[in-house]
């Protein structure tokens, strides 16, 4: 059966397209673990040239979702609540340096947008809007991790945001999880308008600790039922 890459994301490449889709499939169990993924196939399935399926599985292979092999040969590697542990524990660390090194450049105006991406962050929440409560979390913390001026982290912190996304959107969060995202979000600001380096990074780093058990908690009930 025959797939096709949706096109109603205008001006998103058309690799990018297929790698997102590509990854629910992955996530979702479509393409179980061991799984070849042959670029001619991938192309024939989805109705695209080759040159875009290069690119997504280069960027699948980049999330450590897909492990491909001299040959060309691709194959989804093993996703289990370990792979996204150590994922979550890197996050952990790399979120809480440039909350750090972000201190220095903080604005008011910074501090404004941060407290309105709350606000309307407290609202999707409340209101069980799961797509703005993943995107506007992401917001807030890019706004703060952007200060950094570390690129390197950044990309790597923005190398998962896809990755993370898609767990979330199969496997959900508990009920007490949004409120406890604004508990610490608004201890995140309070030690940033304080200018606190070494509070900050803990809470960052205890934030993301959260937000992995959470979702390894959420992965693993959805392997009982």
């Amino acid at each position: 059966m025959r797939s096709e890459v949706p096109n109603s994301a205008i001006g998103v490449p058309s690799y990018i397209l297929l790698r997102d889709q590509l990854r629910e499939n992955i996530i979702s169990g479509k393409i179980p673990a061991g799984a070849r993924l042959l670029p001619v196939e991938i192309a024939r399935r989805f109705g695209v040239s080759q040159t875009p399926v290069r690119g997504a599985l280069q960027q699948l292979e980049g999330e450590g979702l897909i492990t491909i092999f001299p040959h060309r040969e691709a194959r989804v590697r093993l996703f289990d609540e370990h792979f996204v542990r150590n994922i979550c524990d890197l996050w952990g660390v790399i979120e809480g340096l440039m909350a750090r090194l972000s201190i220095p450049r903080l604005t008011p105006a910074v501090m404004e947008k941060l407290n309105d991406i709350s606000e309307c962050l407290r609202i999707a929440i409340e209101s069980g809007d799961m797509s703005s409560r993943l995107s506007l979390n992401q917001e807030f913390h890019r706004t703060i991790y952007v200060l950094s001026e570390n690129s390197e982290a950044l990309g790597i912190f923005e190398k998962y945001l896809g990755l993370i996304e898609a767990l979330h959107n199969r496997y959900g969060f508990h009920p007490q999880r949004g409120p406890k995202i604004l508990e610490d979000h608004a201890a995140i600001l309070k030690a940033l308008h304080s200018q606190d380096t070494a509070l900050v990074e803990e809470l960052v780093r205890l934030h993301c600790e959260g937000a992995r058990d959470d979702l390894l908690a959420c992965m693993s009930e959805s392997k009982d039922t």
